[in-house]
């Protein structure tokens, strides 16, 4: 209804935006999220974040981990500020069967909805495709967390791409260590280049 959805009753539209945001904005078309994911919070866009890493071995984008936000029930964000929780998604696209909130508190259940039964995210392959396509045009970032979503006629679109605050507590309380196989590889080459990160301190 053109409201604003912040309980404030502002009408959303072009006037508001140049008065309060000047030109600092975007406006994107309302994404309708696919029915399996909106059975977890119907307010939110629910997101799967997915953990790129940039091998330096091989040269490829790896997926490390992969995280489904879910919002609590009235909010239309999902992240953990606002009482959100993070569900671990295995490899297969299977949702661990549990949740864990900011303060790392777990729970069997999220708004209502069981988690000890064996669920899927949808377009699971699609999503880490497009995520490491997208992660590989970023050749000067190593680590990149993705905020993927699923429209109702199952189109994967990337929400954002985030370079720092990925919020790594999540990834390792739901997934275990964060680097997984690539502990090593992450770990060496650290060592190998922290003469970079010295030289960029220099006065």
């Amino acid at each position: 209804g053109n409201k604003m959805i912040d309980n404030t009753e502002k009408e959303l539209n072009l006037a508001f935006l140049e008065t309060h945001l000047v030109k600092n904005y975007v406006v994107q078309k309302v994404l309708s999220q696919h029915s399996d994911l909106s059975k977890f919070n119907k307010d939110s866009i629910n997101t799967i974040r997915v953990l790129t890493w940039l091998s330096p071995g091989s040269g490829n984008v790896e997926i490390l981990q992969c995280i489904f936000r879910v919002g609590t029930q009235g909010k239309y964000v999902d992240n953990s500020r606002s009482g959100g929780f993070a569900i671990g998604v295995g490899p297969k696209g299977l949702l661990n069967n549990y949740a864990t909130n900011k303060l790392g508190e777990h729970f069997t259940e999220v708004n209502g909805l069981s988690l000890l039964q064996h669920l899927e995210i949808p377009c699971f392959n699609e999503i880490k495709g497009r995520a490491k396509e997208i992660a590989s045009k970023y050749l000067h970032f190593r680590l990149l967390g993705l905020d993927m979503a699923v429209g109702d006629n199952q189109t994967v679109r990337c929400i954002e791409i985030n370079i720092i605050g990925n919020e790594i507590n999540f990834f390792q309380l739901n997934n275990g260590p964060l680097f997984g196989d690539f502990t090593n590889e992450v770990i060496d080459y650290c060592v190998n280049n922290k003469h970079q990160l010295y030289e960029n301190y220099k006065f």
